[in-house]
């Protein structure tokens, strides 16, 4: 086998290499690795697209205290959402205006405030339905469907809105704005996104059209936590599953 024989100034060349890498690739003195910063779940919107829709990963305590007292009123697995507006998250104990969180036997919601979705420019004289936004699951989902799907075919005359679908770790979904869709907690006048996973239908909304893209990004991450934390998955985003409680 033939050696090369390194000389002192090669020595000293690959040891500073090695330094500049250890920084750029984010040791103990460098920056942030590209890694780090990229989302930590298949299909959770980067942190760009959140900081520009005025999002943030992370529930609030309100909110996951929240989560743990419907987990104790339903037997539906609650999950609490990744992504939530910067601003803080009304989730009270008792229903104040819009906010309302409740679980039983079928179905929980998560009716949710935050001041942080109100535009001065475009909700002045409105900002109760501007705050709003809803997290829910009901089972069994197939009347829940039905009712939706039939929203959909025979849509009001003045709604013109043509539904979007996408998919997120193989679990479709589809948006909705502008047309009557009665599933529990969110209705007319909400940017609605719903899918189906087994036999539960789940939905997020925000309140008006033009938040469609916060009610989506919401959507996604709640889909990929729940792709993330299925049952038997043992190698899911850790932080993304201790959002999610078990039902009583």
């Amino acid at each position: 086998m033939n050696c090369v024989r390194l000389r002192p100034i090669h020595v000293l060349l690959l040891v500073l290499v090695s330094q500049l890498l250890v920084g750029c690739l984010g040791g103990e003195n460098g920056g942030e690795t590209e890694e780090r910063l990229a989302p930590r779940a298949e299909g959770l919107p980067g942190e760009k697209r959140l900081s520009e829709l005025g999002l943030v990963i992370g529930p609030p305590a309100s909110l996951i205290a929240a989560c743990k007292r419907v987990a104790q009123q339903t037997p539906l697995t609650v999950y609490c959402p990744p992504v939530v507006p910067k601003g803080p998250v009304e989730a009270p104990k008792q229903r104040h205006e819009n906010a309302l969180v409740f679980g039983d036997e079928q179905m929980y919601g998560l009716s949710l405030q935050s001041d942080s979705l109100i535009d001065a420019e475009t909700n002045v004289g409105n900002s109760l339905a501007a705050k709003h936004w809803v997290v829910a699951a009901t089972a069994p989902a197939k009347k829940v469907v039905e009712t939706v799907d039939a929203g959909l075919r025979y849509p009001r005359a003045e709604f013109k809105s043509t539904p979007k679908r996408f998919t997120v770790g193989g679990i479709k979904a589809t948006l909705v704005t502008g047309d009557r869709v009665v599933s529990g907690f969110a209705g007319s006048g909400h940017a609605i996104v719903y899918w189906q996973i087994d036999d539960v239908f789940h939905q997020a909304s925000v309140h008006f059209d033009d938040r469609a893209r916060v009610a989506e990004a919401i959507a996604r991450g709640l889909i990929a936590q729940m792709v993330e934390c299925a049952p038997g998955r043992a190698d899911g985003d850790l932080e993304m599953c201790a959002w999610v409680f078990e039902g009583s």
